[in-house]
């Protein structure tokens, strides 16, 4: 009995490990703007990557913030480097601040890339909360901010992200309806993908 189970143990941990380092097709953009197909190491990523383990032409290498501009994974997504601010403030967790943090860093990560179009929305997922950003074409990258604060045990949220959602919607002269929903789209990226969706005019998915 004690062999059947640690039989099952090592099988149970090698589908983890072969789970969490597949190889699959890919491409990376050097900083030139030449892309090179490859084979990638793909982590299964929770949190945006900051170098990648690819090969290509029987040769392994890692590639950094400072070697590549973005890459791509076949049936995963695109990934592309990008110069961002945001607001440091936790949104979860035990250390929630009495009042809004108004720290703001500036770093250069990874954007995963949810949609590409007029209007972009990205992803980045840190170690301590996710981030979501977006781009109005030939214009930089912004934070849809969102923030958390609890005193005592009362919490309350700062939705700016809504308020700029609602702007991008009025400017482009969408339906009042989809401006009504704004007040209930969370801060995921289910429903902000199917605003941006809406404000690029995707006929086939614009119901929020």
């Amino acid at each position: 009995m004690k062999k059947y189970f640690l039989l099952l143990k090592i099988i149970v941990l090698s589908i983890s490990l072969y789970a969490q380092n597949k190889i699959l097709s890919g491409y990376y953009v050097d900083l030139k703007g030449d892309t090179t197909y490859c084979k990638i190491k793909f982590r299964d990523w929770a949190i945006n990557p900051e170098s990648i383990s690819i090969e290509s032409s029987n040769e392994k290498k890692t590639l950094g913030l400072n070697d590549i501009r973005a890459f791509g994974v076949e049936n995963y997504g695109r990934y592309e480097k990008a110069k961002i601010s945001l607001h440091t403030n936790p949104i979860g967790g035990l250390s929630l601040p009495e009042e809004y943090s108004d720290e703001v860093i500036t770093k250069e990560v990874f954007l995963k890339v949810v949609i590409a179009e007029t209007y972009s929305l990205f992803e980045l997922q840190l170690p301590t909360r996710v981030y979501y950003f977006f781009k109005e074409k030939d214009q930089e990258i912004k934070e849809l901010i969102y923030r958390v604060k609890q005193k005592e045990l009362q919490i309350t949220e700062d939705e700016q992200y809504k308020r700029t959602l609602s702007n991008l919607l009025e400017s482009n002269k969408l339906p009042g309806e989809g401006q009504q929903r704004v007040s209930s789209i969370r801060y995921d990226e289910e429903t902000l993908k199917k605003v941006f969706l809406l404000l690029n005019k995707d006929t086939s998915e614009n119901t929020l």
